[in-house]
C-alpha cells in the first residue's frame, strides 16, 4: 500500500502513532524471530514454521501502515526460511547466524524510517544480506548440521 493511500485514510498524526505502534510489535516479532534461529531448537521444522508465521505477520502489518521496504525485506526471509523448510537448503549454523544479522539490520531499518536515506541504505544491507539465501539447491531436506539421519 502505498503512503498517499494511507494518507486518504488516516490523518498524519493517527499514521505515524500507527507506525509507532508496528515498530514496536515488530521489534517483539523480530526479538521471537532471533531467539528461534539462536535457540536451542533451531533448524528444527517447529522452529523453522515459527519463523515464517512472525515474518508473514510482519509482513502483512507493515503493509497496513504503507512500509513498503518492510514489506519487501520480510518477503525476502520469509521466503529464504521457506527454502530451508522445502529442503532445497539445509539449516546451517551460517544461515542461522544470516537470520540473526537479517533480524538487526531489519530493526535498525525501522527504527531510522523517520531518515529516508539512513533508512534507504539500510534496506539495501538488508537486501544484501538476504540475497545469498534466496535459493538452494534442489532436493535437499531440511535438516540441522548435527543432523545425522537420512
Amino acid at each position: 500500500m502505498a503512503d498517499r493511500d494511507l494518507l486518504a485514510d488516516f490523518d498524519p498524526d493517527e499514521l505515524a502513532m500507527l507506525r509507532s505502534l508496528f515498530r514496536d510489535e515488530a521489534h517483539d516479532g523480530l526479538e521471537q524471530v532471533t531467539a528461534r534461529a539462536q535457540g536451542p531448537t533451531a533448524g528444527s521444522l517447529e522452529a523453522i514454521l515459527d519463523m515464517m508465521r512472525l515474518t508473514h505477520t510482519l509482513k502483512g502489518a507493515a503493509g497496513t501502515v504503507g512500509l513498503a521496504d518492510v514489506v519487501e525485506l520480510t518477503h525476502a526471509l520469509e521466503g529464504a526460511l521457506a527454502v530451508i523448510r522445502n529442503g532445497q537448503r539445509p539449516w546451517t549454523p551460517a544461515f542461522g547466524d544470516a537470520v540473526v544479522e537479517i533480524v538487526d539490520g531489519l530493526r535498525a531499518h525501522l527504527d531510522a524510517h523517520a531518515d529516508p536515506a539512513a533508512a534507504a541504505a539500510l534496506a539495501g544491507r538488508v537486501r544484501a544480506l538476504l540475497a545469498p539465501w534466496a535459493e538452494g539447491p534442489r532436493g535437499r531436506r531440511p535438516v540441522r548440521d548435527d543432523d545425522s539421519g537420512p
